[in-house]
Protein backbone atom coordinates (compact mmCIF):
# COMPACT_ATOMS: atom_id res chain seq x y z
CA UNK A 1 0.00 0.00 0.00
CA UNK A 2 1.56 3.69 -0.80
CA UNK A 3 2.26 6.12 1.93
CA UNK A 4 -0.63 8.40 0.37
CA UNK A 5 -3.01 5.13 0.48
CA UNK A 6 -2.27 4.82 4.38
CA UNK A 7 -3.22 8.31 5.39
CA UNK A 8 -6.42 8.33 3.02
CA UNK A 9 -7.41 5.02 4.55
CA UNK A 10 -7.38 6.90 7.82
CA UNK A 11 -8.91 10.18 6.51
CA UNK A 12 -6.26 11.83 6.55
CA UNK A 13 -5.63 14.19 3.75
CA UNK A 14 -2.34 15.70 2.98
CA UNK A 15 -2.37 19.07 1.17
CA UNK A 16 0.49 22.05 0.15
CA UNK A 17 -0.43 24.96 1.52
CA UNK A 18 -0.67 28.04 -1.35
CA UNK A 19 1.45 29.83 0.43
CA UNK A 20 3.41 30.26 3.87
CA UNK A 21 2.94 32.99 6.48
CA UNK A 22 5.28 34.28 9.43
CA UNK A 23 3.08 32.13 11.85
CA UNK A 24 3.74 28.58 9.53
CA UNK A 25 7.26 29.61 9.30
CA UNK A 26 7.70 29.64 12.92
CA UNK A 27 5.67 26.08 13.41
CA UNK A 28 8.34 24.34 10.71
CA UNK A 29 11.45 26.25 12.74
CA UNK A 30 9.70 24.92 16.14
CA UNK A 31 9.36 21.54 14.74
CA UNK A 32 8.75 20.50 11.44
CA UNK A 33 6.50 17.54 12.57
CA UNK A 34 4.28 19.90 13.64
CA UNK A 35 4.26 21.82 10.60
CA UNK A 36 3.27 19.05 8.98
CA UNK A 37 0.67 17.87 11.15
CA UNK A 38 -1.04 21.16 11.29
CA UNK A 39 -0.55 22.66 7.98
CA UNK A 40 0.10 19.91 5.57
CA UNK A 41 -2.68 17.56 7.37
CA UNK A 42 -4.66 21.07 8.53
CA UNK A 43 -5.49 19.09 11.75
CA UNK A 44 -6.16 20.57 14.91
CA UNK A 45 -6.96 19.18 18.38
CA UNK A 46 -10.65 17.54 19.03
CA UNK A 47 -10.44 17.56 22.45
CA UNK A 48 -8.39 20.46 23.45
CA UNK A 49 -10.03 21.90 26.58
CA UNK A 50 -11.79 25.40 26.43
CA UNK A 51 -9.33 26.90 28.96
CA UNK A 52 -6.10 25.92 26.74
CA UNK A 53 -7.64 28.42 24.33
CA UNK A 54 -8.20 31.33 26.92
CA UNK A 55 -4.76 33.47 26.18
CA UNK A 56 -6.07 33.07 22.36
CA UNK A 57 -9.99 34.24 23.00
CA UNK A 58 -8.93 36.66 25.27
CA UNK A 59 -6.47 38.32 22.40
CA UNK A 60 -8.72 37.86 20.13
CA UNK A 61 -11.47 39.98 22.26
CA UNK A 62 -8.77 42.72 22.70
CA UNK A 63 -8.30 43.11 18.96
CA UNK A 64 -11.55 43.29 18.22
CA UNK A 65 -12.53 45.91 21.03
CA UNK A 66 -9.43 47.96 19.49
CA UNK A 67 -10.29 47.59 16.33
CA UNK A 68 -13.70 49.51 16.87
CA UNK A 69 -12.18 51.65 19.17
CA UNK A 70 -9.90 53.11 16.34
CA UNK A 71 -12.60 53.27 13.60
CA UNK A 72 -14.68 54.69 15.82
CA UNK A 73 -13.01 56.56 18.30
CA UNK A 74 -16.28 56.40 20.60
CA UNK A 75 -15.51 53.78 24.02
CA UNK A 76 -19.22 53.06 24.45
CA UNK A 77 -19.31 51.19 21.21
CA UNK A 78 -15.96 49.37 21.72
CA UNK A 79 -17.30 48.37 25.57
CA UNK A 80 -20.35 46.80 23.63
CA UNK A 81 -18.37 45.19 21.61
CA UNK A 82 -16.69 43.09 24.37
CA UNK A 83 -19.57 42.62 26.05
CA UNK A 84 -20.99 41.02 23.02
CA UNK A 85 -18.36 38.92 21.79
CA UNK A 86 -16.40 37.87 25.09
CA UNK A 87 -16.09 34.36 25.43
CA UNK A 88 -18.52 33.25 28.57
CA UNK A 89 -16.14 30.37 29.62
CA UNK A 90 -13.51 33.11 31.09
CA UNK A 91 -13.94 33.48 34.33
CA UNK A 92 -12.10 34.07 37.19
CA UNK A 93 -13.30 30.69 38.85
CA UNK A 94 -11.91 28.89 35.52
CA UNK A 95 -8.62 31.34 34.32
CA UNK A 96 -5.51 30.96 36.61
CA UNK A 97 -5.01 34.98 35.43
CA UNK A 98 -8.58 35.80 36.68
CA UNK A 99 -9.98 37.65 33.72
CA UNK A 100 -13.24 37.86 33.53
CA UNK A 101 -15.50 40.05 31.47
CA UNK A 102 -15.76 42.92 33.74
CA UNK A 103 -11.77 42.84 33.61
CA UNK A 104 -11.43 43.48 30.59
CA UNK A 105 -14.06 46.44 30.53
CA UNK A 106 -11.86 47.83 33.45
CA UNK A 107 -8.64 47.77 31.64
CA UNK A 108 -9.89 48.97 28.15
CA UNK A 109 -11.33 52.14 30.41
CA UNK A 110 -7.73 52.47 31.40
CA UNK A 111 -6.23 52.26 28.25
CA UNK A 112 -8.85 54.37 26.60
CA UNK A 113 -8.44 57.11 29.33
CA UNK A 114 -4.45 56.97 30.02
CA UNK A 115 -2.30 55.45 26.81
CA UNK A 116 -5.34 56.23 23.73
CA UNK A 117 -4.97 59.85 24.34
CA UNK A 118 -1.80 60.03 24.08
CA UNK A 119 -1.30 57.64 20.93
CA UNK A 120 -3.76 59.15 19.09
CA UNK A 121 -2.25 62.77 19.47
CA UNK A 122 0.94 60.82 18.55
CA UNK A 123 -0.52 59.18 15.16
CA UNK A 124 -3.45 59.04 12.98
CA UNK A 125 -5.11 56.49 11.28
CA UNK A 126 -4.09 55.51 7.87
CA UNK A 127 -5.19 51.50 7.46
CA UNK A 128 -6.94 48.89 9.83
CA UNK A 129 -6.81 45.14 9.73
CA UNK A 130 -4.73 45.56 6.47
CA UNK A 131 -4.79 42.33 5.06
CA UNK A 132 -2.03 41.66 2.17
CA UNK A 133 -0.84 39.38 -0.28
CA UNK A 134 2.26 40.81 -1.90
CA UNK A 135 4.88 39.31 -4.50
CA UNK A 136 8.52 40.79 -4.66
CA UNK A 137 9.84 39.83 -8.14
CA UNK A 138 13.53 40.74 -7.17
CA UNK A 139 13.61 38.23 -4.27
CA UNK A 140 10.77 35.66 -5.49
CA UNK A 141 9.05 35.86 -2.48
CA UNK A 142 5.46 35.85 -1.82
CA UNK A 143 3.95 36.94 1.44
CA UNK A 144 0.19 36.58 3.01
CA UNK A 145 -1.44 37.71 6.37
CA UNK A 146 -2.87 40.62 8.34
CA UNK A 147 -1.07 43.85 9.76
CA UNK A 148 -3.47 44.84 13.10
CA UNK A 149 -3.18 49.10 11.83
CA UNK A 150 -0.99 51.33 9.87
CA UNK A 151 -0.38 54.59 11.29
CA UNK A 152 1.73 57.94 10.43
CA UNK A 153 3.73 59.55 13.09
CA UNK A 154 2.15 63.06 13.06
CA UNK A 155 5.86 64.87 14.29
CA UNK A 156 7.81 63.11 11.39
CA UNK A 157 5.19 62.00 8.79
CA UNK A 158 6.41 58.71 9.03
CA UNK A 159 4.77 55.69 8.43
CA UNK A 160 4.42 52.82 11.36
CA UNK A 161 3.31 49.36 11.38
CA UNK A 162 1.00 48.43 14.43
CA UNK A 163 0.42 45.14 15.96
CA UNK A 164 -1.25 44.39 19.53
CA UNK A 165 -0.24 41.37 21.70
CA UNK A 166 -2.11 40.27 24.55
CA UNK A 167 0.68 38.36 27.29
CA UNK A 168 0.53 36.63 30.31
CA UNK A 169 5.09 36.82 30.33
CA UNK A 170 7.02 39.72 30.28
CA UNK A 171 10.59 40.81 30.64
CA UNK A 172 13.14 41.64 28.34
CA UNK A 173 13.09 38.10 26.33
CA UNK A 174 9.74 39.11 25.21
CA UNK A 175 10.53 41.94 22.87
CA UNK A 176 13.56 40.36 22.12
CA UNK A 177 11.63 37.58 20.95
CA UNK A 178 9.33 39.55 18.55
CA UNK A 179 11.98 41.86 17.52
CA UNK A 180 13.93 39.26 15.82
CA UNK A 181 11.10 37.54 14.17
CA UNK A 182 9.87 36.11 11.33
CA UNK A 183 6.88 38.07 12.09
CA UNK A 184 7.72 41.72 12.56
CA UNK A 185 10.42 42.41 9.98
CA UNK A 186 8.15 40.53 7.42
CA UNK A 187 5.19 43.04 8.25
CA UNK A 188 7.48 46.03 7.35
CA UNK A 189 8.81 44.35 4.38
CA UNK A 190 5.15 43.83 3.10
CA UNK A 191 4.06 47.09 4.50
CA UNK A 192 7.10 48.43 2.29
CA UNK A 193 5.38 47.07 -1.10
CA UNK A 194 2.08 48.77 -0.39
CA UNK A 195 3.43 51.93 -0.32
CA UNK A 196 5.46 54.08 -2.19
CA UNK A 197 7.18 56.21 0.74
CA UNK A 198 9.64 53.69 2.55
CA UNK A 199 8.48 51.93 5.98
CA UNK A 200 10.99 51.00 9.03
CA UNK A 201 8.93 51.20 12.11
CA UNK A 202 6.55 48.70 13.83
CA UNK A 203 5.43 49.36 17.19
CA UNK A 204 4.47 47.02 19.48
CA UNK A 205 1.02 47.71 21.60
CA UNK A 206 1.33 45.01 24.84
CA UNK A 207 -0.94 44.10 27.12
CA UNK A 208 0.38 42.25 30.41
CA UNK A 209 -2.04 40.65 33.15
CA UNK A 210 -1.67 38.93 35.46
CA UNK A 211 -4.14 37.42 38.56
CA UNK A 212 -3.17 40.62 40.38
CA UNK A 213 -2.45 42.81 38.31
CA UNK A 214 -2.28 44.53 34.73
CA UNK A 215 -0.16 47.10 32.48
CA UNK A 216 0.52 48.00 29.07
CA UNK A 217 3.86 48.70 27.61
CA UNK A 218 4.60 49.68 23.92
CA UNK A 219 7.89 49.21 21.96
CA UNK A 220 9.08 50.61 18.46
CA UNK A 221 11.06 48.49 16.42
CA UNK A 222 13.15 49.54 13.33
CA UNK A 223 14.21 47.62 10.87
CA UNK A 224 17.19 49.14 8.27
CA UNK A 225 17.06 47.69 4.93
CA UNK A 226 20.08 45.47 5.50
CA UNK A 227 18.16 43.77 7.99
CA UNK A 228 15.31 43.45 5.61
CA UNK A 229 17.31 41.94 3.22
CA UNK A 230 18.88 39.92 5.51
CA UNK A 231 15.02 38.66 6.76
CA UNK A 232 14.47 38.04 2.88
CA UNK A 233 17.48 35.46 2.82
CA UNK A 234 16.55 33.64 5.98
CA UNK A 235 12.94 33.43 4.94
CA UNK A 236 14.11 31.80 1.59
CA UNK A 237 16.47 29.45 3.13
CA UNK A 238 13.66 28.23 5.31
CA UNK A 239 11.20 28.39 2.72
CA UNK A 240 13.61 25.85 0.43
CA UNK A 241 13.82 23.72 2.99
CA UNK A 242 10.03 23.71 3.49
CA UNK A 243 9.46 22.92 -0.63
CA UNK A 244 12.18 20.38 -0.35
CA UNK A 245 10.34 18.60 2.13
CA UNK A 246 7.24 18.73 0.54
CA UNK A 247 8.40 17.56 -3.05
CA UNK A 248 10.16 14.99 -1.37
CA UNK A 249 7.86 13.61 1.97
CA UNK A 250 4.27 15.17 1.39
CA UNK A 251 2.97 11.76 2.25
CA UNK A 252 5.34 10.42 5.04
CA UNK A 253 4.63 12.14 8.29
CA UNK A 254 7.52 10.14 10.07
CA UNK A 255 9.81 11.87 7.63
CA UNK A 256 9.76 15.22 9.35
CA UNK A 257 12.01 16.07 12.05
CA UNK A 258 10.01 15.90 15.74
CA UNK A 259 11.29 18.56 18.21
CA UNK A 260 10.37 17.20 21.73
CA UNK A 261 11.77 19.79 23.54
CA UNK A 262 8.90 22.28 21.79
CA UNK A 263 5.97 19.42 23.31
CA UNK A 264 6.20 21.18 26.42
CA UNK A 265 7.83 25.01 25.45
CA UNK A 266 4.75 27.68 26.88
CA UNK A 267 2.46 24.70 27.95
CA UNK A 268 2.20 21.72 26.26
CA UNK A 269 1.91 21.39 22.06
CA UNK A 270 -1.92 20.18 20.55
CA UNK A 271 0.63 17.49 18.41
CA UNK A 272 2.46 16.44 21.87
CA UNK A 273 0.70 13.30 22.56
CA UNK A 274 1.49 12.26 19.00
CA UNK A 275 5.42 12.94 19.34
CA UNK A 276 5.09 10.83 22.56
CA UNK A 277 3.51 7.78 21.15
CA UNK A 278 5.91 5.39 20.01
CA UNK A 279 6.16 5.20 15.81
CA UNK A 280 4.57 1.63 15.83
CA UNK A 281 2.42 0.55 12.99
CA UNK A 282 -0.26 2.97 12.50
CA UNK A 283 -0.74 3.95 16.04
CA UNK A 284 0.19 7.75 15.67
CA UNK A 285 -2.26 7.94 12.52
CA UNK A 286 -4.78 6.09 14.16
CA UNK A 287 -4.79 8.74 17.02
CA UNK A 288 -4.39 11.38 14.77
CA UNK A 289 -7.63 9.57 12.90
CA UNK A 290 -9.90 9.78 16.38
CA UNK A 291 -8.68 12.72 18.32
CA UNK A 292 -7.76 15.31 15.31
CA UNK A 293 -10.07 16.99 13.09
CA UNK A 294 -9.09 19.21 9.70
CA UNK A 295 -9.71 22.75 9.82
CA UNK A 296 -6.96 24.46 7.87
CA UNK A 297 -5.45 28.13 7.94
CA UNK A 298 -4.85 29.34 4.79
CA UNK A 299 -3.47 32.99 4.68
CA UNK A 300 -4.90 33.58 0.71
CA UNK A 301 -8.12 32.47 1.61
CA UNK A 302 -8.11 35.03 4.56
CA UNK A 303 -6.64 37.53 2.46
CA UNK A 304 -9.66 37.05 -0.45
CA UNK A 305 -12.06 37.05 1.96
CA UNK A 306 -11.64 40.20 3.90
CA UNK A 307 -10.82 41.77 0.08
Amino acid sequence: MSSLAILEKWGLRPQRPEAIDSSMLKDFVDCESMFYLRHVLGLKKRFRSKLEDAKFDWGTCWHGAQEVLWKTEDVGEALQWIDENFPSYITPETDKHKRSKERMFKQFLDYYENKFPILHREYELLRTEQFFDVFDEDSGLRWAGRIDKIRRRRRNGKIVVWDYKTTSVMGTHYFNSHEFSFQFPGYVWAANRLFTEPVEEIYLDVMYTLAGKYEFFGRTFRYTPHQLNEWVRNVKLVLARIHYMLDNHLYEPEAWIKNWNNCTRYGLCQFADIHYIAPIGDTRLSILSQDYYEERWDPIIAVEEAS
